[in-house]
């Protein structure tokens, strides 16, 4: 007995610096968009990581298939320069422009990269390298169904909007009617007070939700969310100009920026 709780000591702090490895190595933490209907003109996918990753390759790790388990080719758009961030921990997968936007060749001879009503897996593999040649620590899949296209601006006058009291720090909640972009959330929306910025954070809850905390309590009065007009939905529509749009129909009148008002009552 004493032997065998020996040898269980010894395989222990054998294991203990391969235990220690797989605690470091780099790891998939989300892929936007969450939700599990999209649209079957998507447009991108955003893959975040815990990690800075190497910027090459990305496309051999990730694969798309149908309902009927076969890959796809000739969905993404993989241009020569990917698409991460500066600190290399997220990288876009676009969808391609050509098959999204009716008229050109890709989408005469191809067709929507999608079928409406159709499940797809979306797996990537652990073989995928951070800067220090580590593999990920684990491989990672989602799954999607193609729903109805969305040929709709996105509409921030139907928005709802949930405004705290003052004195605290609790979030604004923004319920969003459309399924907004990810990176839409974080770079095209602002709150303003007095005609000044309202520093803060925005929070990503799903595709149709998002929350704002400010560095500091809330002051009462009014406000404004700021929603600059080139903020997407996940199949590209931004709040000036579907993206999918009839020349014919373009509209030049380009606003900078849309509000909408909210209002912070005293705490009683």
């Amino acid at each position: 007995m004493r032997k065998q709780r020996w040898l269980w000591t010894l395989a222990g702090l054998w294991a203990l610096p391969y235990l220690a490895q797989a605690q470091d190595l780099p790891r998939i933490m989300q892929v936007y968009p969450t939700s599990d209907t999209l649209p079957v003109n998507l447009m991108r996918f955003y893959v975040q990581f815990s990690q800075p990753m190497q910027e090459v390759g990305i496309y051999e790790h990730v694969h798309l298939y149908n309902a009927q388990g076969r890959e796809l080719d000739s969905v993404f758009y993989k241009h020569a320069t990917e698409f991460w961030n500066r600190d290399r921990t997220q990288v876009s997968l676009l969808v391609d422009p050509a098959r999204v936007k009716r008229g050109l060749l890709a989408h005469n001879q191809l067709g929507r990269a999608f079928v409406e009503g159709e499940r797809y897996p979306l797996p990537i593999d652990s073989l995928l390298l951070n800067f220090n040649d580590q593999p990920l620590a684990s491989a990672w899949s989602v799954s999607f169904v193609a729903g109805p296209e969305d040929r709709s601006a996105p509409a921030p006058e139907r928005w709802m909007l949930s405004a705290p009291t003052s004195g605290i720090q609790d979030s604004l909640r923004v319920a969003f009617q459309d399924k907004i972009d990810h990176i839409s959330v974080h770079t095209r929306l602002a709150v303003g007070h007095n005609n000044q910025p309202v520093r803060g954070t925005w929070n990503y809850s799903t595709d149709q939700a998002a929350y704002f905390v400010p560095e500091q309590p809330w002051q009462p009065g009014t406000y404004q969310l700021l929603i600059h007009s080139a903020l997407e939905d996940v199949a590209a529509n931004s709040v000036h100009q579907i993206f999918d749009y009839d020349p014919d129909e373009y509209n030049p009148d380009v606003r900078p920026y849309y509000t909408v008002d909210f209002w912070v009552r005293e705490a009683e």
